[in-house]
């Protein structure tokens, strides 16, 4: 589905920093590799808007739902860009996972949604797949090295990790496609 909806892996970084936006984000942080010829790498797009609770994280990967269309938008923000509940899908193009850390108040978070789980399985709306994606709670330690290992291949394209490090806002969230 995806791959016929998104044939452009600009798309998937439209679709992330859309995502930033409608969450009031004031700064977002695209962090891509050197070498783009690679097939393996992290590609990061991190922001500091209001970010997902836990039941958050669960509508997430709910397809054709969006809670924005009902929810009032965050602070300097009139309408969302995003309806329909279907952004995230365009980072299949791109990454074989995609893991969301999140920070939200006194909570870190994390999910990953691992694609290779897809592979291989017959489309169409009778061949359903039941994923249930672990979500974990983290300490800020455990959350900054996430965050770390993440950016360790990036080299100097860590600007969003010291600004966490430094000056941590009270909510933000790292999208991570590897």
């Amino acid at each position: 589905f995806s791959e016929g909806l998104y044939s452009s892996p600009n798309k998937a970084f439209e679709e992330l920093i859309t995502n930033s936006y409608d969450a009031g984000a004031r700064s977002v942080w695209v962090s891509i590799p050197e070498d783009l010829s690679q097939t393996t790498g992290t590609v990061i797009v991190a922001d500091d808007g209001e970010s997902m609770d836990k039941d958050g994280l669960h509508d997430l990967w709910k397809i054709g739902e969006s809670k924005k269309r009902s929810a009032t938008p965050p602070r300097g923000r009139t309408n969302p860009v995003g309806k329909f509940g279907i952004g995230k899908l365009a980072t299949y193009v791109l990454a074989k996972s995609l893991t969301y850390l999140v920070h939200s108040g006194e909570t870190y978070r994390a999910i990953t949604m691992d694609y290779s789980l897809l592979e291989g399985r017959p489309a169409g709306l009778l061949n359903a797949v039941d994923l249930r994606l672990d979500m974990v709670e983290l300490d800020r330690d455990d959350a900054i090295r996430a965050l770390e290992r993440a950016f360790e291949p990036l080299g100097d394209k860590r600007k969003f990790l010291e600004h966490v490090q430094t000056s941590e806002p009270e909510h933000w969230t790292a999208v991570l496609l590897t």
